[in-house]
């Protein structure tokens, strides 16, 4: 007769009985991953976003990173509101705001899906100045959160500087070198963005 239950897992045991237990370092498994591989510091929180990857590779910079993160709050937040429903969460507070199911409201200064619909497409504005490929690039990589092609990376960020620049994220000491203006993409869009930071 056959012994019924759990088949006995495989592997060396302690004298007891129990198994040996590998622990597996984070560092190894993280490193492991397809979307981490080649990253200096793989553990980093950034290395979860192809934004945050291009900037641990040093191809972008904080503020860029930090622009294409808020834009792409932006589009969510809008998204949301396209055939969402009447309450909607106001992410500061922890409560709800009810704009009345948009009956009446459409377009009113308290309705938040009117809100929603302007700062995004404000954002989105600061973008297509810069050029349609910009603006595909930024959505590819900030909102889809897919690879680009090095040579993309520049045009991206320009993009990024463009939402940097109308965010408010520039510091003094970027508003210092808007001067130099790298692309004549940019140049004939009237943006005076910074050059790429190299590391």
């Amino acid at each position: 007769m056959k012994r019924r239950g759990r088949k006995r897992k495989l592997g060396h045991r302690h004298r007891s009985g129990d198994l040996i237990r590998i622990r597996e370092s984070p560092a190894l498994r993280a490193a492991a991953m397809p979307h981490r591989k080649g990253l200096k510091d793989p553990l980093n929180q950034l290395a979860e976003s192809e934004l945050g990857r291009l900037q641990l590779r040093g191809k972008l910079e904080p503020q860029q990173v930090a622009a294409g993160q808020e834009y792409a709050r932006l589009y969510r937040s809008y998204m949301a509101t396209l055939a969402g429903p009447a309450t909607l969460t106001n992410g500061s507070g922890g409560g709800s705001i009810d704009c009345g199911g948009c009956l009446g409201m459409v377009g009113a200064a308290m309705c938040i899906c009117e809100r929603r619909k302007r700062e995004y497409l404000r954002a989105h504005a600061a973008i297509a100045a810069t050029g349609h490929s910009h603006w595909r690039l930024t959505q590819r990589v900030a909102i889809e959160n897919l690879p680009i092609s090095l040579a993309n990376v520049d045009t991206l960020g320009i993009a990024l500087w463009a939402l940097a620049q109308h965010f408010g994220l520039l510091t003094k000491s970027k508003k210092g070198v808007l001067e130099n203006i790298p692309s004549t993409t940019a140049s004939s869009h009237g943006l005076h963005l910074p050059p790429q930071g190299r590391r």
